[in-house]
């Protein structure tokens, strides 16, 4: 992209402007064709934290992001980022580097988001990390977990000893449904994401 910008006689604030304009107009062109953003989300507010977030992102060699990432990544990166209804500046996303690429990563306060946005039924959504020491057990119901039993004490926290993970929607009728994964099917399951568990 350093050559792009080299090319056009770009500043990087006339980059970020115009970027701003190519995503916004996409936007809105989306809007036209029955695309609805979620309700009391700002897109604009939304965008420009966003662009003054990527300013600060550098890749591994400490090169700047809108030095190294494609245009059309960086595009490509804010549109999804605003029809998924995230804002950086919530720390619901964040922005990183690959080859080339720029790459949108959203943080578990993006996924509360989403979740919430999609489901208003949806009161909270809350995670926690069980050790091996701690005492927890959860029933199988209609075949949902519910757990029934989680006892820690601030000794048993120790990172290289984690059996295990789960996360609880709580909904507004008082209803839960919990999700518990062992630490085994965790790092299974990272294997399978774009970092391929690193």
């Amino acid at each position: 992209m350093a050559e792009n910008k080299q090319e056009k006689g770009l500043t990087i604030e006339q980059y970020t402007k115009d970027m701003t304009g190519k995503v916004w107009n996409q936007i809105l062109d989306k809007q036209s064709q029955g695309m609805a953003l979620p309700k009391n989300y700002v897109p604009q507010n939304a965008l420009y934290d966003a662009m003054y977030k990527i300013k600060t992102v550098v890749d591994k060699a400490g090169a700047p992001a809108l030095s190294v990432c494609s245009p059309a990544s960086v595009e490509n990166t804010l549109v999804q980022m605003l029809t998924k209804g995230l804002n950086p500046a919530k720390d619901q996303c964040y922005f990183i580097v690959r080859g080339n690429s720029l790459d949108l990563f959203i943080s578990y306060f993006g996924y509360v988001h989403m979740a919430k946005t999609n489901n208003p039924d949806i009161e909270d959504v809350f995670a926690e990390v069980v050790y091996e020491k701690d005492k927890f057990a959860y029933k199988i119901v209609r075949g949902a977990k519910n757990i029934s039993l989680h006892e820690q004490s601030p000794e048993n926290i120790d990172l290289t000893k984690i059996k295990g993970a789960y996360c609880t929607v709580l909904f507004k009728d008082g209803h839960e449904v919990s999700e518990y994964m062992t630490m085994q099917q965790i790092k299974n399951s990272w294997t399978h994401s774009q970092t391929k568990g690193d």
